[in-house]
């Protein structure tokens, strides 16, 4: 058989390399990406391809971002509410979409990630809220302490929920992002008895 050109063998690698690449054959892209993440992070290669084991999230509006391990997968219903439309059973069991109200009260679900295997012990998820603008976070919120215990006290483990929480850190960091600990503990008669969970959260404000 004849034997190819140099030119047209370095094309057939070329093309090789492009679609191994562009598929992440073998893992070959995440390989690449991974040996030099701060350069991969840096033009957000992490939106389509896992690097040094996390994918990045963005906002549809780019207001946030953040990291997730890169074998989760990302809650789908958290999308419905977005398109003005979720999904409910009817009578006959059959799923039939429906209006959402356009104005909702209160933080809502912005999105969230877990393993595969699902599970409330383990996952990551982000509320969002509209305040307007020139809201002064301090004020709004009080001290790191007082805004955490405030969300532990009506929202995690309000009176009677079967569940205590304990603050272990609050603080608010150099770039402006209120972060805190907490421990909540389940207790008995509840569906989650004896288990104790550790939480971190995180409030910013985007003006």
């Amino acid at each position: 058989s004849p034997i190819p050109s140099p030119r047209r063998a370095l094309a057939g690698v070329a093309l090789a390399t492009a679609i191994a690449l562009g598929g992440d054959l073998f893992g070959v892209t995440q390989a690449v990406l991974s040996a030099a993440p701060e350069v991969a992070r840096s033009v957000r290669a992490d939106l389509v391809y896992p690097v040094a084991g996390f994918k990045r999230f963005m906002a549809a509006d780019g207001s946030y971002e953040l990291l997730y391990p890169k074998t989760w997968l990302a809650d789908q219903a958290t999308r419905l509410p977005k398109a003005g439309s979720v999904r409910s059973l009817d009578q006959g069991g059959t799923l039939i979409p429906r209006k959402v109200e356009a104005k909702r009260n209160g933080p809502q679900l912005d999105a969230a990630f877990g393993p595969p295997a699902g599970g409330r012990l383990e996952n990551l998820s982000v509320l969002r809220t509209n305040l307007g603008q020139g809201v002064d976070l301090d004020a709004l919120l009080g001290t790191p302490a007082e805004a955490a215990q405030r969300l532990l006290d009506s929202s995690i483990a309000p009176a009677n929920s079967g569940k205590m929480a304990t603050l272990n850190s609050a603080e608010k960091r150099a770039d402006g992002v209120v972060q805190f600990d907490y421990t909540v503990r389940f207790a008995e008669g509840s569906p989650m008895a004896g288990r104790v969970i550790k939480n971190q959260a995180c409030v910013a404000y985007n003006p």
